[in-house]
This record gives C-alpha cells, sequence and structure tokens, in this order.
C-alpha cells in the first residue's frame, strides 16, 4: 500500500452489529504501513475513509485486519480496480 493512492477494501471487526466486512471501502492511504507504540497488535495505516461522509479526519486501521485490498483507478470517466489481494 503506497502513500497519496486510493484503495478498495474490505476490513474485518469484533463489532458483529457492524456491516464493514460487508460492503467495500474507498480509502485514501496517508501514512504507508508502519508500526505504532500505541497500537500493539502490528502494523498499522492511516487513511481517509470514504465510506464514511460524516467525518474527514485520518482513521487508523490495522493491516492484519483486512479481508481484500485492491488499487483503485479513475481514468477517462471509467473506475477500475485491479484485482483483490486476499491476506
Amino acid at each position: 500500500m503506497e502513500q497519496n493512492k486510493t484503495y478498495v477494501c474490505r476490513y474485518k471487526t469484533g463489532n458483529k452489529k457492524s456491516g464493514q466486512g460487508i460492503k467495500d471501502r474507498k480509502l485514501i492511504i496517508t501514512k504507508e504501513p508502519h508500526r505504532h507504540r500505541k497500537y500493539k497488535k502490528g502494523l498499522i495505516i492511516k487513511a481517509i475513509d470514504l465510506f464514511d461522509r460524516s467525518t474527514n479526519h485520518t482513521k487508523v486501521f490495522y493491516l492484519n485486519n483486512f479481508i481484500t485490498i485492491s488499487e483503485y483507478n479513475f481514468n477517462k470517466g471509467n473506475e477500475e480496480a485491479t484485482p483483490p489481494i486476499l491476506n
């Protein structure tokens, strides 16, 4: 995952009522995968979640909780996504 690129992802969560793992989310990566002493469960990324339009602040996601990841492209008015990468 590269900084300033947009990805279409599915993210698993521990919340059973959440629909996060069901629908695709568009994420703009603001910081590439890295470790931070505050987050103990593994590598994290910081991204803006375009799926959640109510907030425009950066969110933190654990890299190992992504179900699928594919790069999102917008070329000549057509939306395209590369095949997903399964973890």
